[in-house]
């Protein structure tokens, strides 16, 4: 039957049933009769319908656990798109407490959205432990210009988290230091949370000293502080002192007192030292990560005087440069160090300070050495500038025995002896054809030294990230030819290769030079995983904005 055909169907259906209606008594009153029950049949027939559909449609069949096991792997601006697909999703995802207990909200222009939406993501969370991320982000609403009732708004979201910090698992407050906006988040931040485990609290504009007050007093779960523009002074806050992790915005003669008696600490990132007069000693066993700018940088021996114990000293060279680059390098691996394992990966930046932004796809290098020496945020040519200087490499190389590098490294490293090394690591650099690399080219190679007896070579083409390659296509010559070139005797007992799939030419050739050809997936690696950052970043792509 025709659409046309269809509808003429229909509409004589429609005047039959409204002629064969009893018309005797008031015409009006029949008719909407009539209607109510036209509009009845139509609801019906289409919810017959709907559920003939849904039959066949195997995302509305999802079993219940499968829904909510997806669900909770998005955003949560998706979760919530996801419960408005039908009635049957609505009815799953919000049944479902702990879809609801992770809330990012940024709050931006909606004013008269924001309460009634916090209420009700909270209410969602049915009593479950919460994590709770909340960023300011147009600050013209806090002086009134925009919305004259503002004030009156944020502090009924803030009375709102108050009276839920009792399950407060996680926080995460960004606000802007204006007194009157400040002063109900500061009321907040005194209320008591005995579960509370991290808790990140940024003010944008001012300086304020965390409260003695802080969580009632007693925040007994509490681990991890992250405070920016929020300085440590005596007395210290009683909540604070079974932190094991520490942010340190503003490293002086008073947070230095305070970290002191920090007895549990054993993770400190400093993202500005100032000199301290007082000589204040810290003796706690910590992992010290100097972060941000130049002025962390400090030299090896006064960091060591204040934290004689400290089990590592981190350095961060995001804004250090040139002379200077190999100047912190230096600091952060000690020429003494007898090296036998060296990692030098491509990740994003791990120190970058709030105030000082995070540039969109910035990568750099991270550098391990006996994984007790590390530099990260490192600019591959201050890298090489540090390498080719006091002999660095001819130290490093002595006693090394494995190794990651990215192909310029390895590259430099082909040009001294490592006498030692059984293992080794490439990263691949990003291109379309592999053949002009100085990698596989003969010619480039002959320049190589003293082959290492390698027992294992591995070239990965994960890439920097976040990119994943899956099955990049090499020639197998390729690899025949680096073995040939750098390995002892032209042979090799191990070859891996990570995300590669080999090709011809050249397959037959290898097979003369390597026992044994394996292959890794990056997705199934652990040292394939990226470094956690040393400091925090609010986690605008989970965030609903309002």
């Amino acid at each position: 039957m025709s659409e046309r055909a269809g509808e003429d169907a229909l509409r004589a259906a429609v005047r039959q049933l409204a002629l064969s209606a009893d018309l005797s008594s008031e015409r009006d009153d029949a008719f909407a009769r009539v209607r109510a029950r036209l509009r009845a049949v139509f609801e019906d027939t289409m919810q017959y319908v709907a559920a003939e559909l849904n039959d066949s449609n195997k995302w509305v069949s999802l079993p219940p656990e499968l829904l909510c096991y997806i669900a909770k792997l998005l955003p949560l601006r998706d979760r919530i798109r996801g419960a408005l697909v039908c009635r049957h999703w609505r009815y799953t995802l919000i049944a479902a407490p702990f879809l609801w207990s992770s809330i990012t909200i940024s709050f931006e222009s909606r004013t008269n959205l924001w309460v009634d939406i916090v209420d009700g993501l909270l209410a969602r969370s049915a009593g479950q432990p919460l994590a709770l991320d909340l960023q300011y982000r147009d600050e013209a609403l806090w002086f009134g210009d925009n919305d004259p009732n503002a004030s009156t708004i944020i502090k009924g979201v803030a009375k709102t988290v108050a009276s839920n910090m009792y399950r407060m698992r996680s926080l995460t407050l960004v606000i802007p230091g204006i007194d009157g906006v400040h002063e109900h988040w500061a009321d907040v931040l005194k209320t008591h949370a005995p579960i509370v485990e991290k808790a990140v609290i940024y003010a944008t504009d001012s300086y304020y000293q965390i409260p003695t007050s802080l969580f009632a007093g007693s925040a007994p779960g509490l681990r991890s502080l992250y405070p920016q523009y929020f300085h440590l002074a005596q007395p210290v806050p009683p909540a604070l002192l079974g932190i094991t992790t520490l942010y340190c915005d503003r490293f002086d003669d008073e947070s230095a007192a305070c970290i002191a008696q920090l007895a549990a600490l054993h993770t400190l990132t400093i993202a500005s030292w100032s000199p301290l007069p007082s000589q204040t000693v810290c003796v706690q066993d910590i992992d010290l990560f100097l972060a941000g700018s130049e002025s962390t940088a400090r030299d090896r021996a006064d960091v060591l005087r204040v934290f004689p114990r400290a089990k590592s000293v981190q350095y961060s060279l995001q804004h250090t440069y040139g002379d200077d680059a190999s100047w912190v390098l230096g600091q952060a691996f000690p020429g003494d160090a007898k090296v036998t394992s060296v990692s030098i990966r491509w990740s994003r930046q791990l120190a970058a300070v709030p105030w000082e932004g995070i540039p969109a796809d910035e990568i750099r290098l991270t550098i391990d050495l006996n994984s007790a020496f590390t530099a990260v945020d490192v600019d591959s040519y201050a890298l090489l500038h540090y390498l080719a200087s006091d002999d660095v490499v001819e130290r490093w190389s002595q006693y090394v025995e494995t190794a990651t590098f990215p192909e310029a490294v390895w590259d430099v490293f082909l040009r001294v002896a490592t006498p030692l090394l059984k293992e080794v690591t490439i990263l691949l650099d990003e291109r379309d054809d592999y053949g002009p690399a100085s990698l596989f080219c003969t010619a480039a190679l002959e320049s190589a030294v003293d082959k290492p007896a390698l027992a294992t070579l591995r070239f990965s083409c994960q890439q920097t990230p976040p990119q994943r390659h899956r099955s990049v296509a090499i020639p197998a010559l390729y690899f025949a030819h680096h073995v040939r070139a750098t390995c002892r005797h032209g042979t090799l007992r191990n070859l891996i290769l990570r995300d590669i799939v080999l090709v011809e030419p050249g397959i037959t050739e290898l097979g003369d030079v390597v026992e044994a050809v394996r292959y890794e997936d990056s997705c199934y690696c652990v040292d394939a995983d990226e470094p956690k950052p040393w400091t925090w970043e609010f986690p605008m792509d989970e965030a609903i904005s309002l």
